[in-house]
């Protein structure tokens, strides 16, 4: 608008801004990603992509461009992007990628990226597959870029106020440890507040301290022989949930380490103790009947049927896959059991039973109750792991 001082000449124009980045937003977060990118959201500097096989088809978000570095324009393919990646960790990311495609096998994994202008940058990436009847169609994931965690670990003592406010807000533990006696024991140097009430410590009770004397069970735990390789290649590194125990404490936990710039050792992790002793529990309590038990991974498609399983339906032995079961099943059943087991899936119901009939060896039909649950989703809600089990009800058609 125009601003004017007397006589009606004009002095300056004076603007209005709207901020409408919440808007732009709102509308991003109602888009056919919703659930992806509402996990996402909570996350720091984290890109979204995903890769439609059937469509031959790649999108990205802006902040995967912004974080390699780039411009924003047609996203490049999986394997067009691998550019980006250090001589280092290239061959990781190809490898993990091949395994996504070829395989259905999810990643989780930390790679350095250099951008056009040489910047260095470790990232966090996810990739994720995403089936349809047990045929891969999607794949999806995201990249988060941690250099600042990073950073802020390794210039601590200058930055004390900015890396204090990060490191005690995350709600995954956080130990950073310096190696001592050439990697044979790691000591303290710092734990954040989730580290203090996971392990049930006080910070200051081990900063300085052997890892070993502080927790006597890390030998047989395995995460020392994870920190002196990662020490010995620089290459960050995974462990799987394991059980720690000594006299004080005991549980489930899930580490993942790197090494920084200063020769220290960071390792993040969470207590699953709550998620192993229920998909134990869930495990044993199947196996304790004769029922035939079934485990199956909805990310591959892969199912591990127990023996008693394929003995109900006269075999053997039968193929690990989600199609052993589903192709068996009596035409006139198909529909509502595949669509009750879908409800499940999307966390519409608390668990699946249904009886159906499925097909046996001799090409007769068996009278069967399939039951089950999902043990294990995705942050974004979607299914990793089902567990279930199959009861024989071939008296009761006998009876009729």
């Amino acid at each position: 608008l125009p601003y004017r001082i007397g006589r009606g000449l004009s002095s300056g124009i004076v603007m209005t801004f709207v901020d409408i980045a919440q808007q732009k937003q709102s509308q991003f977060a109602l888009s056919e990603s919703e659930g992806r990118l509402r996990a996402l959201a909570r996350l720091t500097s984290t890109g979204y992509w995903e890769y439609d096989l059937e469509k031959d088809a790649t999108f990205w978000t802006n902040e995967v461009f912004d974080i390699y570095g780039i411009a924003v324009a047609e996203p490049l393919g999986l394997s067009e992007g691998l550019k980006f990646y250090t001589e280092n960790t290239r061959p990781h990311v190809r490898a993990a990628n091949e395994r996504l495609l070829n395989e259905g096998i999810a990643y989780d994994l930390s790679a350095e990226v250099i951008t056009p202008k040489g910047d260095k940058r470790l990232i966090r990436s996810i990739g994720r597959p995403e089936t349809v009847e047990g045929k891969l169609v999607k794949v999806w994931g995201a990249i988060q870029d941690v250099t600042e965690l990073r950073q802020a670990i390794s210039s601590r003592k200058e930055t004390e106020a900015k890396f204090r406010g990060l490191f005690d807000s995350m709600a995954s533990g956080v130990a950073v440890f310096e190696a001592v006696d050439n990697g044979k024991d790691f000591i303290f140097v710092d734990f954040n507040k989730a580290a203090e009430k996971i392990d049930s410590i006080d910070r200051t009770d081990l900063v300085g301290r052997r890892f070993t004397e502080v927790f006597p069970g890390v030998k047989d735990f395995g995460l020392m022989d994870v920190l002196r390789r990662v020490r010995e290649t620089g290459h960050p590194e995974q462990m799987p949930a394991a059980r720690y125990e000594d006299k004080r404490i005991q549980g489930w936990r899930k580490n993942f380490v790197f090494l920084l710039d200063t020769g220290q050792l960071v390792a993040i992790f969470e207590d699953v103790t709550e998620e192993m002793h229920r998909e134990m529990l869930i495990k044993e309590t199947l196996e304790a009947t004769k029922d035939g038990i079934w485990d199956w991974n909805v990310a591959t498609g892969e199912v591990f049927y127990s023996p008693a399983w394929a003995e109900m339906l006269g075999e053997e032995q039968v193929a690990t896959n989600y199609e052993t079961w589903s192709s068996r099943i009596h035409p006139e059943d198909k529909d509502r059991v595949l669509q009750t087991l879908q409800e499940h899936l999307e966390s519409k119901t608390e668990y699946w039973r249904e009886e159906h009939r499925l097909k046996t060896k001799d090409g007769t039909y068996k009278l069967v109750l399939g039951r089950g649950r999902v043990v294990s989703r995705a942050t974004n809600g979607s299914p990793l792991r089902m567990i279930g089990a199959m009861t024989d009800l071939s008296h009761r058609q006998e009876g009729k």
